[in-house]
């Protein structure tokens, strides 16, 4: 009796998103996407370049991936927890870079790659340690 009549609304049905739907989008406006994505993530920047660089074949994927592990190298920051996700995800895409398109490219430099990336554990967990006794007593967490 008194008050506005009840409105219905329709709930548009969740569309899934498949490689399908997704390249009808097109693909320039994928790569803006993308791009625009990349502006606020580091890791996917450092994805791409790799992606493009490996187009052109083994050597420029390579020259970027030394690039990323000589990053890593001079890295002196202690790694907190607050850093640690993201310094895990982009070992983890370091890596799957590797074992991806370089592989597939070349496998002996994406196993010698594969070495220093390897190389790099002492220093990941000597920067980890670093932080662990910032106050005087071990954080329990590990990468």
């Amino acid at each position: 009796m008194g008050g506005p009549p009840a409105r219905e609304v329709s709930m548009a049905k969740s569309r899934t998103l498949t490689v399908e739907t997704v390249s009808q989008l097109g693909v320039e406006r994928l790569a803006r996407l993308l791009l625009d994505k990349a502006e606020d993530d580091p890791a996917l920047m450092r994805a791409l370049r790799v992606a493009v660089a490996s187009r052109n074949g083994p050597a420029e994927a390579t020259a970027e991936i030394d690039a990323e592990i000589k990053r890593i190298k001079r890295g002196k920051a202690s790694i907190d927890w607050r850093r640690a996700p993201a310094f895990a995800r982009d070992l983890e895409s370091l890596r799957d870079t590797i074992e991806g398109p370089l592989a597939e490219a070349d496998p002996m430099i994406a196993l010698e790659r594969m070495f220093d990336f390897i190389d790099l554990a002492p220093l990941c967990d000597r920067a980890q340690r670093k932080q662990q006794w910032r106050y005087g007593r071990p954080v329990p967490w590990r990468l």
